[in-house]
């Protein structure tokens, strides 16, 4: 089976390498850090089963995507052990007065939701992972919240059946996955400092990486970017450039926190819709936590991260930012939770939440906005060889894994097709005596890599050879050549993910 790198051992890393290690390929995983502690591991891990979003396709999405997780990775959920009437295993989600959003459309929205769960658990009972379809969710009587939540902004109060997940658990869980199979290698505290193409009958990338101050190199011919909010800048130092406003990274901080003795049987609490807070009961005595105005630091779609953004994330903000973050998040999140006011800081958090399109700080106050809507697992073949594969939403984890399996597959195939098509031009031009250098050859297979990997097929490649040789022959530009070839190369490099 063939070799494939994966740079990046975030969420999508980790469950790519497990789903392709599994199916024979050989594996090498190249993480600057330690398996998961990038952004994967900087958030509640609140399985989602859709309420957060008023988008249907979306919160749909989100519901298939957890459940198949849970499933594949049973026994994670935190407080699954506790009888189901538990506060820890039932989020709730609080509609506010001033929700940008109106309450009868977010309701229709969990109808859908609750609908779909119903249909999936009798269609297959082993779908009924959380909890039994009737208490999916239920709109609770102001008594069973009114001592919580500040009731002032409170329009409706949602239980839901959705849990936390043991992140750190998974993790080590993973990792002992990962470096226990037999056809994955690891390389940890490994930073990827280049990567570049191959030269003619070399693999198709070269990687330079330093660990421990020396030099480390890598070859492959199928590599998968999984880098988070560094994909497109390793991307483009091979040539792939990002369209403009492709994507943006917004800088997101929270705060982890001791809670009151008040709050520690309490719901984890999402309030919606709109720029709120949220307080996610890690049912440990301990709670992570985010309060819109503070936690949302900056956005932006260029290339690489601001030198702030890329200090913050690499962990070296001082303790005077901590200490400011910390007390302005716990005051903002005692506007709806007033107990939490004597909520005590332990550590405060930075990651990265990257959406499709163009994203400001002001456009997350409108509902109508492109970042609500994250039904796209955002997952790109970029040219023959490189996938880009983004976690958009942390549980799409696993259905990420399964599409970047089959787009591995596609491009074994293009590449096998693509040596065919320059192993045939080479006889025919040698048969037919004609000029055909390094650099001819170099202007096809590069050409030939940029296209979509369904583009080149066994039916067309007479046709290419045919009109290459023609060119050839004429002496004209081989690249005009491409440029106007009847070759189908409308095949996005965005690859749709899995719809319910």
């Amino acid at each position: 089976m063939e070799k494939i790198i994966i740079i990046g051992g975030g969420a999508a890393g980790m469950l790519e390498a497990l789903e392709l290690a599994n199916h024979g390929y050989s594996i090498t995983i190249i993480e600057k850090n330690k398996l998961g502690l990038g952004s994967s591991g900087r958030n509640p891990g609140r399985m989602g089963h859709g309420f957060h979003y008023t988008d249907v396709k979306t919160a749909l999405a989100y519901l298939h995507a957890s459940i198949k997780v849970q499933k594949k990775y049973p026994g994670f959920l935190i407080g699954q052990e506790l009888d189901f009437s538990s506060p820890i295993r039932h989020g709730r989600y609080i509609i506010t007065k001033d929700s940008n959003v109106p309450k009868a459309r977010i309701l229709e929205t969990y109808d859908a939701i609750k609908a779909e769960y119903t249909r999936l658990v009798k269609e297959d009972p082993s779908n009924e992972v959380f909890g039994p379809p009737e208490r999916f969710y239920r709109i609770l009587p102001a008594r069973d919240y009114q001592n919580d939540i500040n009731m002032s902004i409170v329009d409706t109060v949602v239980e839901t059946a959705e849990h936390l997940f043991d992140w750190s658990r998974f993790n080590r869980h993973l990792r002992e996955l990962i470096t226990a199979h037999p056809n994955i290698t690891l390389h940890e505290h490994t930073l990827v400092t280049k990567l570049s193409k191959g030269k003619l009958n070399e693999q198709r990338f070269k990687i330079q990486a330093e660990k421990n101050g020396e030099l480390i190199f890598f070859d492959t011919d199928f590599l998968i970017n999984a880098t988070w909010q560094e994909i497109e800048a390793l991307n483009d130092q091979v040539g792939v450039r990002m369209l403009p406003h492709q994507r943006s990274n917004r800088l997101k901080t929270l705060v982890e926190v001791k809670l009151p003795d008040a709050l520690l049987h309490t719901n984890s609490m999402f309030f919606c819709m709109g720029q709120h807070c949220m307080m996610s009961n890690m049912g440990n005595g301990r709670a992570m936590m985010t309060y819109a105005k503070t936690t949302n630091m900056e956005a932006s779609t260029a290339l690489n991260m601001s030198k702030r953004a890329q200090r913050l994330l690499d962990g070296h903000a001082t303790q005077a930012e901590k200490d400011e973050i910390a007390a302005s998040i716990i005051a903002g999140v005692s506007e709806y939770i007033p107990a939490m006011k004597d909520a005590q800081a332990i550590d405060v958090k930075f990651g990265i939440v990257q959406t499709k399109g163009k994203l400001s700080l002001e456009d997350l106050q409108k509902p109508e906005h492109i970042f609500n809507i994250r039904d796209d697992h955002g997952i790109r073949s970029e040219c023959v060889g490189l996938i880009s594969t983004p976690c958009m939403k942390l549980f799409y984890m696993q259905d990420n894994a399964e599409i970047t399996h089959d787009l591995v597959k596609q491009h074994i195939v293009a590449h096998q097709l693509i040596k065919r098509c320059i192993n045939d031009i080479k006889e025919q031009v040698k048969q037919q005596a004609i000029p055909f250098d390094k650099q001819h050859h170099k202007i096809v297979l590069e050409q030939l890599e940029r296209y979509g990997v369904n583009s080149i097929t066994a039916d067309n490649i007479p046709t290419i050879v045919t009109q290459v040789l023609n060119h050839l022959k004429q002496k004209r530009n081989l690249i005009s050549f491409f440029s106007q070839s009847s070759i189908d190369t409308t095949e996005s490099r965005q690859v749709k993910g899995l719809k319910p």
